[in-house]
Parts: structure tokens; sequence; C-alpha cells
């Protein structure tokens, strides 16, 4: 059974835990993400914090066109509000989330393509919103 997985990071971090895209290719699923997985609670509280501040910004990324058609917020979430932020803000459901990223499951016709790295590039793409609203969070350069 043949599994493979690639991360790009181009971040200051280099570890998963940097926004970053991702592509899996298994005989059980195939996808391509793109954002940041488990940030350390520094990155997470400075992500959620960006988006209590400037949440015109974060629903111009997540509800942008191109991304919301090709990608679908996934991720583990709080129950509740986090610690310091009001439960009652209207993007408490964003806030709540403990991942950041964006899923597109492919088709595994896709992976046989001559193409492949061009269709991964139009993903990655797409996601660009994502990327650069967490990389603009984290203070990095996107």
């Amino acid at each position: 059974m043949l599994h493979f997985s690639t991360y790009i990071d181009f971040s200051q971090y280099k570890d998963v835990h940097a926004p970053g895209y991702y592509m899996h290719i298994s005989p059980s699923e195939c996808f391509i993400g793109a954002g940041i997985w488990h940030p350390p609670a520094d990155a997470l509280l400075k992500i959620r914090q960006f988006i209590a501040d400037e949440p015109d910004l974060w629903l111009a990324a997540r509800d942008d066109e191109a991304f919301s058609r090709w990608f679908y917020l996934d991720g583990d979430s709080l129950k509740t509000a986090p610690r310091g932020f009001d439960k009652t803000h209207p993007l408490i459901e964003d806030i709540r989330r403990k991942d950041f990223i964006g899923i597109s499951d492919i088709a595994p016709v896709l992976i046989e393509q001559a193409d492949l790295a061009d269709i991964a590039c139009d993903y990655f793409i797409a996601a660009a919103p994502l990327m650069q609203f967490l990389c603009r969070a984290l203070r990095l350069p996107y």
C-alpha cells in the first residue's frame, strides 16, 4: 500500500506548525490542504486575536470565491469561547478553531495526470487568501 504526503512550508518556523501547503495521496484518500494545523499557543492566540480585531479581513479570506469553491475549512475547535474572547463575538465559531486549514478532496484520477504539479498549483493559488491572512496574523512574509 503506497502513501505519499508532502508539506511545503515557506515560513521561519520550518515545521508543521506553520502556514503551508500540503498534498496527501493514499489508496483511501487524496486531498490538498492549506493553512496551519495545531499551531503552538502563541501563534493560535495571534490568529484568533487577528480574527477578532480584523473581522472583515477574515471574512474576505474565508469567503473568497475561489477559496470557498475549492476548499472547506476543517480541523478541531473548542466547545466554548477561548479564554479572553467575547463569547458573543459574531465570529466566535471561527475564533474557537484550533486549526485553520482548508481541505479540498481530490479525485484519485487527478493523481494519474501528467500535469499533477500544475493542478496542485491551481489549488494552492485558490488557497492564497487563507494563507495571506494567516501569514499577516503571524507577521510572516507571504
